[in-house]
């Protein structure tokens, strides 16, 4: 089932802050975004990019600010309908349902819900419910060619399909839609036993190792060199996440990890800041400091500028500590700044639930 959202309007596409608002609440109630599509209110084709897009969809939200009586009209032409006034906005008088500035119609197998949004406000209730009949995850794998392999065979054999993208090395965001099964129990009793430990549940990956801490009372803390606090805005964008940490340290300059953490200037001098010498003294920093149980540590070399021969733009280390184990790895990826930044935050999570199995991934 192919989901899209359309956004009416140049004032909401050019509102960076508010798109992601907009759009992060509209796929946490309908489980996926397949498309966003945005349209100039102004232009004389409106009405048939509309009824195109809608015409290659199932599920349909349109969202409009001032052009919201202007979507409407469209909407009931396009459903045979006419508007009437009802709740203080006009509508197709053959809407299911409708709650203030948000209606929901069907036309033939379609749902379509239109919201009128405003910035600085809250968005209207969205009407159509959580498409269930898919299953997300995401997989830990390194040789991912046999285990995407192994979850499309099971997929076909359940009358589904399978999608997959990465979202940094060696981790992966799948989604299995229209398979029959019934729970996510039952799902895991499909899969073959080597890909149980692989696989944590969840549409939002850093929710997903947040509940897992939470879930068992496991405290975390971070050191940032290069990612600047992305990783630790990644984990307190989580309700709740005070009661497992209780911060963590943007140690952007050698003085700062010096001072702060404890990292020596012989260590700093010798290997650089960019080393796995410096992100293990980093990581026994935040152990003297924080006492958690999970420790993560970046440092490296984000860009544009800054790299050398031996450790170009995009080297980062990234270190993980726990009571029992510490792990350092040196990592190279692609992209500008802020891919890079991202990528290394969540390459960090990704070796944080691979530091414990046990608590984080599904096992049998």
């Amino acid at each position: 089932m192919k989901q899209a959202v359309i956004i009416v309007g140049t004032s909401i596409k050019n509102n960076k802050i508010f798109l992601e608002y907009l759009t992060r609440q509209i796929d946490k109630q309908i489980n996926h975004i397949d498309n966003v599509y945005f349209l100039d209110r102004s232009s004389c084709d409106l009405f048939l990019e509309i009824e195109e897009i809608i015409s290659a969809n199932e599920n349909i939200i349109i969202c409009a600010k001032n052009g919201f009586d202007l979507v409407g009209k469209i909407v009931s032409t396009l459903t045979d309908d006419v508007l009437i006034s009802q709740g203080d906005m006009l509508t197709p008088s053959k809407v299911l349902k409708f709650t203030k500035d948000s209606y929901l119609i069907k036309s033939d197998t379609k749902l379509i819900n239109v919201l009128k949004v405003d910035e600085l406000k809250n968005i209207p209730q969205i009407l159509i419910q959580k498409f269930s009949n898919r299953c997300s995850f995401f997989l830990f794998s390194d040789n991912k060619g046999e285990d995407l392999e192994a979850l499309k065979k099971l997929a076909i054999s359940y009358d589904g399909n399978i999608s997959h993208t990465a979202i940094t090395k060696g981790l992966f965001f799948v989604e299995l839609n229209h398979i029959r099964y019934q729970t996510q129990q039952g799902f895991i009793d499909m899969l073959p036993k080597r890909l149980h430990d692989k696989i944590l549940f969840g549409e939002d990956f850093s929710k997903s190792i947040i509940d897992k801490l939470m879930q068992y009372n496991k405290k975390i803390t971070c050191a940032e060199s290069c990612t600047g606090g992305i990783l630790s805005a990644e984990i307190v964008k989580h309700s709740g996440v005070s009661a497992i940490f209780d911060g963590g340290i943007v140690s952007y300059s050698n003085e700062i990890k010096h001072q702060i953490l404890g990292v020596e200037k012989s260590t700093l001098e010798n290997y650089g800041a960019v080393s796995k010498e410096c992100v293990k003294e980093m990581l026994e920093g935040l152990d003297k400091i924080f006492e958690a149980d999970f420790s993560l540590a970046i440092s490296g070399v984000a860009g544009p500028s800054g790299g050398s021969k031996t450790k170009p733009v995009g080297t980062v280390v990234i270190g993980v500590r726990t009571k029992s184990l510490s792990t350092i790895e040196n990592i190279h990826f692609f992209g500008d700044r802020n891919y890079i930044q991202k990528q290394a935050v969540f390459y960090a999570l990704k070796m944080l639930a691979l530091s414990d199995k046990k608590l984080f991934l599904n096992k049998l």
